[in-house]
């Protein structure tokens, strides 16, 4: 199946899209079908061609009346829309701009019915009103959900979800729809007390099938499990080549719980009757010297949040191979701050965009995470993408 992202734009981007593509001369079409089927493309089955007022592809620079030739689940063609339109035995024009599916590099598909939660407010009253909404939810709700948050990432233009799992409907629903990226089982409020059950849970579904997706562990965050889980469950992830997906360093309240072992987060895991090691007195450690002590940051391990990360820890990340996921917009309500993005112009770690769980920011729509994010680069004096 192919997800076309028709994205109607505002007339003023409209034109200033436009503009920069006449400024060039038209290429010729991009084929992309196998040797001996270019020309007529005979392979049996329509070929229907996408054109809008703009095209925006992943190997070029906008092309003023550009579209893409589709047959059957495959892109066969790129390139100006009167080239191809003789190729063509159906059409289908609109009037905005035409763009690859887009990519949401961190999300939680399962929260889409609780995006009535997505306020601002503190981090540890937040789980807490996620913990009352969804410990009622029955399987079928969950499931509902699920399908739910599929739907509106697809009607958002995203052909790729990387996705943390809380029950596990979201993983099937994902490989029905064919959905490409991860799908990561999250491990949340665990301890010694739990680690080998947790373990063995987490192994088992390690071995689940999920086709056409990989699935990984995401240890919640650092002040959500015991050291011991938290190290076992990266273990378990080299042994087994999974990926990691933890989220880090995202408000004060997180490097004050593991530095002193105080404040809403730490009495939060206290309620829970967690014995987390470091609750007697903190871990004497920043959030990212934390995590590599406990061998979670490697190549393949993706870090959302890092608003609280200095220089020194910028740059560990970047030599341990870790991406960080940006999201501003969930950074804005839970008053983490900003995400300094100079520290990661340069030699600083690959960057994503993920909008977060729907219940922490109402939807799944990248390009108003995009749009979030340019206001905040805008703000920290950047003019482009830091890692690019």
């Amino acid at each position: 199946m192919v997800v076309v992202s028709l994205l109607v734009v505002t007339a003023r981007f409209l034109r200033r899209v436009v503009s920069g593509a006449r400024e060039g001369r038209a290429s010729p079409p991009h084929r992309h079908g196998p040797p001996g089927l270019e020309g007529a493309y005979s392979w049996g089955v329509p070929a229907v061609l996408y054109s809008a007022d703009v095209l925006c592809s992943m190997t070029g620079p906008p092309l003023a009346n550009g579209a893409v030739l589709v047959r059957d689940d495959r892109i066969v063609a790129v390139g100006p829309a009167q080239t191809l339109r003789d190729d063509a035995d159906r059409r289908h024009h609109v009037d905005g701009v035409l763009l690859p599916g887009l990519v949401n590099a961190g999300t939680a598909l399962e929260h889409a019915d609780a995006a009535a939660l997505a306020v601002a407010g503190p981090l540890d009253g937040w789980i807490r009103a996620l913990a009352a909404t969804t410990g009622e939810w029955t399987e079928e709700q969950w499931g509902r959900s699920a399908h739910r948050g599929i739907l509106q990432a697809l009607r958002a233009g995203t052909t790729a979800v990387f996705d943390t799992v809380c029950r596990g409907p979201a993983v099937p629903a994902a490989c029905r729809a064919g959905l490409a990226g991860d799908s990561w089982v999250e491990v949340f409020m665990a301890d010694h007390e739990h680690r080998d059950a947790v373990l063995s849970a987490v192994e088992r579904a390690l071995a689940l099938s999920a086709d056409g997706r990989r699935v990984g562990i995401a240890p919640h965050s650092p002040w959500a499990l015991g050291t011991g889980v938290l190290q076992a469950l990266a273990a378990l992830a080299a042994r087994r080549g999974a990926a990691l997906h933890v989220r880090a360093a995202q408000t004060p309240a997180e490097a004050a719980a593991l530095a002193t072992g105080s404040g809403p987060l730490a009495d939060l895991a206290r309620e829970r009757h967690m014995e987390f090691e470091w609750l007697g007195g903190g871990a004497h450690q920043d959030v990212v010297g934390y995590l590599d002590a406990c061998s979670v940051l490697r190549a393949g391990t993706s870090l959302a949040g890092g608003v609280g990360i200095d220089e020194a820890g910028v740059r560990l990340l970047a030599d341990r191979g870790v991406t960080v996921v940006c999201r501003p917009r969930a950074d804005a309500l839970r008053g983490a701050g900003e995400l300094a993005l100079e520290r990661y112009a340069g030699s600083g770690p690959a960057l994503a965009l993920g909008t977060g769980s729907p219940a922490e920011v109402g939807d799944v729509d990248v390009l108003a995470e995009a749009s979030a994010w340019a206001r905040l680069a805008a703000s920290r004096g950047l003019r482009g993408w830091p890692s690019a």
